[in-house]
């Protein structure tokens, strides 16, 4: 969890964001409903609790995640993906399965987005309807 993400090195929010910057979290008895978490929530959850090791990235996989990936700057993480507005989820589910397995075949964290935003681009000749995320901070 959020709080206590001592030792995570990558912390990976994949859900629904709003255009207010909010994420929406599953609500504590999984029944359903939506816990609406703003940017000031997100700073105090980040705060709180032990750090073992420190995060390394942050992926925001949601709709307006931006101010939410801004927030885990604040909090240290040098290295944050995320969107800044509207984002179809078969493109972001595409990005991050091209990222995290460029990640996993040993590439750093910058060029793992590059190439996942390549591949991306090559779509956008069949598929131009959205643009391709924005590069992360301190890639």
């Amino acid at each position: 969890s959020l709080r206590t993400r001592g030792g995570a090195a990558i912390l990976h929010f994949g859900g629904r964001g709003r255009s207010d910057g909010s994420l929406l979290f599953e609500h504590d008895n999984c029944d359903g409903r939506a816990h609406l978490v703003d940017h000031h929530d997100l700073e105090k959850l980040l705060g709180a609790g032990p750090r073992d090791e420190p995060t390394v990235l942050a992926f925001v996989s949601a709709c307006h995640g931006e101010q939410s990936g801004q927030t885990f700057v604040k909090a240290g993480v040098p290295h944050v993906v995320c969107t800044s507005g509207p984002v179809r989820d078969d493109l972001a589910a595409r990005f991050t399965y091209q990222f995290y397995r460029a990640l996993l075949d040993g590439k750093s964290i910058g060029a793992s987005f590059d190439i996942a935003t390549g591949i991306l681009r090559c779509d956008f000749v069949a598929d131009a309807s959205a643009p391709p995320p924005s590069p992360p901070r301190g890639a």
